[in-house]
């Protein structure tokens, strides 16, 4: 797993999420940013704690523990990893290298699909949500989670955890839906700057001019799983 050297990181530790390992990272498919490979290194960490690596299409079998104390252990054939957990917002995570100052950067693979493809446009995608204030109100506070969708829809049966502003470097600001029905968890996002919701598919992103029909569809598109 290639690492590192980000001095960014430490200059915006205070903006990290606090990672939850059932709802984030077990629930998100996960590029290993390596810019000497060209090849597409997907990390997919499963709730038995094995961890799937898929690259073009070939898969490995690996293991992953989490120690507490932020402390994640990960064996990949010969070699064990121990990574703290340094921070983490819906479009990246890093994990730094226990006593070293580098950094294993994941990305969320909605995300490296349309514009976190290089250690570049990382850095130029973290200074400017949380140094150069794009946002109006960098330090967001979260919104008071919806107990369900009949406060903005019909159906009683999918939940919206919390909702959120964020930022994107291709869409400008959007409203960031986390969304749950059955034992899946997603996202839905509202962009701004078009007046669209989007959920996206494993293959294409789809729009929708209201969230309930948004909603609607991210339901069937579960039940057909």
């Amino acid at each position: 797993m290639r690492t590192y050297i980000l001095d960014i990181i430490p200059k915006i530790k205070q903006y990290s999420k606090k990672l939850d390992i059932i709802t984030v990272l077990t629930n998100q498919h996960w590029v290993v940013l390596d810019e000497i490979s060209k090849s597409k290194s997907v990390y997919i960490f499963r709730s038995n704690n094995e961890l799937l690596i898929s690259q073009n299409g070939k898969v490995n079998r690996a293991r992953w523990e989490y120690l507490g104390h932020n402390s994640l252990l990960i064996d990949i054939g010969n070699e064990t990893y121990l990574f703290k957990h340094d921070f983490y917002d819906a479009n990246i995570l890093t994990l730094k290298v226990d006593g070293k100052n580098e950094y294993a950067v994941l990305i969320n693979e909605n995300k490296y699909e349309y514009e976190l493809n290089s250690l570049d446009s990382v850095v130029v995608f973290l200074k400017s949500k949380y140094i150069d204030g794009v946002e109006n109100k960098v330090d967001k506070k979260l919104s008071e989670p919806k107990s369900n969708v009949n406060e903005l829809g019909n159906d009683n049966s999918v939940t919206i955890l919390r909702q959120e502003e964020d930022w994107s470097l291709v869409t400008g600001k959007v409203l960031e839906y986390t969304v749950k029905y059955k034992d899946d968890i997603s996202t839905v996002l509202f962009i701004k700057k078009k007046g669209v919701y989007t959920f996206s598919t494993f293959d294409k992103v789809i729009e929708f001019e209201n969230l309930e029909d948004c909603l609607a569809f991210y339901k069937s598109y579960i039940d057909k799983k």
